[in-house]
């Protein structure tokens, strides 16, 4: 497909795929360099970079709450590639991901933290296949939110209303990440957490990932809306996620649709509710 293709070309011209310039992914975040003995990477992956923003300044004031040492890349963060891969360029990802896993290896970091879940699956799954000598441990936001929460390490505000959780793909049937999100959600003051009817394992797709999005948006737009009424049928609040693309599908859908749902990444929601 013609935007699959631009999508390739644009990571190997510009380290991204929408074409951006490396000044414009790191405006939204404090432009860290690697300080000595500094553990946690903290990969913000071109789409909360870039497109929602939001979720990227929502994670970085968690990890600060909650003073977890941490760095980022700045303008030497690349692609993690997982677009590639999921769309047939795969000689293209392996070139991408053994460069970025060099990168990322400088740092000297052993743990990456991604709020991206196709960064996540990319880097815990597609590298190691890949790249058999990559040894860093990827971790993604909910299960650092969930440690965070059990450890007592962050104050949160009541928050009297229903929530629910939307199940990205990429860490939910791929790769089993469902209770963490759920945990961390339920530990919220004064919250009534609800499930849609399908979730988990059976949880509707929004419709976004592997790059549906880029080339069909109409039916990805069509398919979150019916993903925005099963929130809406079980009386929801709110609707939260854990993958950018999930996240601006969703408010895609919300707002086609006339729905008053807010729509949060969960970074968002914990971001909003430290004391």
């Amino acid at each position: 497909m013609p935007p699959h293709k631009n999508f390739a070309e644009n990571i190997f011209r510009c380290n991204n795929p929408y074409g951006a310039s490396r000044e414009d992914r790191v405006s939204c975040v404090k432009n860290l360099k690697n300080p000595s003995g500094t553990e946690v990477l903290y990969w913000v992956g071109c789409t909360a970079s870039l497109r929602v923003p939001e979720v990227a300044k929502s994670t970085t004031k968690i990890l600060e709450e909650a003073n977890v040492d941490y760095t980022i890349l700045g303008v030497d963060e690349g692609c993690c590639g997982g677009i590639l891969k999921r769309t047939g360029f795969t000689s293209e990802f392996k070139k991408v991901a053994e460069k970025t896993a060099k990168t990322v290896e400088k740092t000297g970091c052993g743990r990456l933290i991604t709020s991206c879940a196709g960064c996540y699956r990319t880097f815990k799954k597609d590298y190691p296949e890949t790249i058999k000598s990559f040894k860093v441990e990827p971790v993604h936001m909910v299960e650092v939110l969930a440690d965070l929460v059990y450890n007592g390490r962050l104050r949160l505000k009541d928050f009297p209303k229903t929530i629910t959780y939307h199940d990205p793909c990429h860490i939910g049937r791929h790769l089993g990440l469902y209770s963490q999100p759920r945990k961390a959600i339920q530990a919220i003051p004064k919250a009534k957490f609800v499930e849609m009817e399908r979730s988990m394992e059976e949880a509707r797709c929004c419709g976004a990932g592997g790059g549906v999005r880029g080339a069909f948006k109409n039916l990805t737009v069509a398919i979150a809306s019916e993903r925005i009424r099963d929130a809406e049928r079980v009386k929801a609040d709110v609707l939260v996620t854990a993958c950018p693309f999930c996240l601006l599908n969703l408010k895609d859908a919300a707002k086609q649709v006339n729905s008053k749902l807010e729509i949060l990444d969960i970074t968002e929601l914990f971001a909003r509710l430290i004391v």
